[in-house]
């Protein structure tokens, strides 16, 4: 009598290529995650930088700066946003005109912008940057610790 050899995987072996799996997608998303969140840092500050040139442009035409983002000074200016929502949705930004990040100054005079992650967004638990901050001196930060100042890397 001939043995007939089937092919395959025994259940052993199986079992071994399922941990090795779990092993490296366990490794490999939390660092996935942590670089997602780093990405959608760039909303913040893209958002801020942009809010920022369009503040310049509005000091131009009125001599001071916007105090929101709907209401028109001088001849019609407005900056030119619906809203202070971030293009991808994770941050909500607010004016304050009277504010730097080192001082108070005149009212209109200069402004503060911050970007705050958005409640329901996965960026509320970004526990290193928090609140992103520029200011009308290019000033910028964040309210979080900012270990080895990643947060605003140029």
């Amino acid at each position: 009598m001939s043995r007939i050899k089937y092919g395959g995987f025994t259940l052993i072996e199986l079992m071994i290529t399922v941990v090795v799996l779990a092993i490296i997608a366990g490794l490999a998303y939390p660092v996935y995650t942590d670089y997602v969140m780093r990405a959608r840092r760039s909303d913040a500050q893209i958002t801020l930088l942009q809010i920022a040139a369009m503040q310049e442009k509005f000091f131009t035409e009125c001599s001071s700066y916007a105090a929101n983002f709907g209401g028109l000074n001088c001849a019609g200016s407005a900056l030119g946003r619906p809203d202070g929502n971030s293009p991808d949705g994770h941050y909500v930004v607010t004016i304050d005109t009277a504010n730097t990040i080192n001082g108070a100054c005149a009212p209109g005079q200069c402004f503060l912008l911050v970007a705050t992650p958005r409640a329901g967004s996965p960026q509320v638990q970004d526990t290193d940057c928090g609140d992103f901050r520029l200011d009308s001196t290019g000033v910028r930060d964040v309210t979080g610790p900012d270990p080895g100042n990643k947060c605003w890397r140029r």
